[in-house]
């Protein structure tokens, strides 16, 4: 019986999945106090303000072919109403379609949120850009920060490590 328990337990533990398969390190983004998980550095976050005066930082890295990159915003002036800011999110991803000359999109879908933190919402978006690479992005919001984190070459990917970074985003 003993051999039973020692061997089930051991099944467990070598079967269970690792919380970082893909080697991905956390970054902090900027002096924003938010982190997110990228395969190599991508230097320090580049801040700038936007014309309403929000301070934004700017990321990317490239691994393998694969673009990983992510644009935050410290908003000016928070909203409180998430309603209102996962509109203000969705907003910015398509100001962000003619930044990256997007042809095609999929369309938004809504109603994504994070199991850290019960006052996010996001938005998941597949896009093609003029050079026919394809991209999935996904954007989180909590009404005080707007994130859009963006993977582009996508096709040979594992769906699984586009989706751990996608997911790594991590408000302060």
């Amino acid at each position: 019986m003993e051999n039973l328990l020692l061997i089930l337990a051991t099944t467990l533990i070598l079967s269970r999945k690792q919380p970082n398969p893909y080697g991905f390190k956390t970054y902090t983004i900027g002096h924003s106090g938010c982190t997110l998980y990228l395969p190599n550095d991508p230097g320090p976050f580049q801040p700038s303000f936007t014309k309403n005066g929000d301070l934004m930082y700017y990321g990317e890295t490239e691994d393998a072919g694969v673009t990983y990159g992510c644009v935050t915003l410290v908003l000016r002036e928070p909203l409180d109403n998430l309603a209102e800011a996962e509109k203000n999110l969705a907003k910015f991803m398509q100001t962000l379609q003619k930044s990256y000359s997007v042809d095609h999109t999929a369309g938004f879908s809504f109603g994504y949120t994070q199991k850290y933190n019960s006052q996010a919402r996001g938005i998941v978006d597949y896009w093609q850009d003029a050079a026919e690479v394809d991209w999935k992005i996904k954007g989180w919001t909590n009404g005080r920060i707007i994130s859009v984190m963006y993977v582009s070459n996508i096709t040979d990917l594992p769906v699984n490590k586009v989706e751990m970074f996608l997911d790594s985003f991590r408000f302060a």
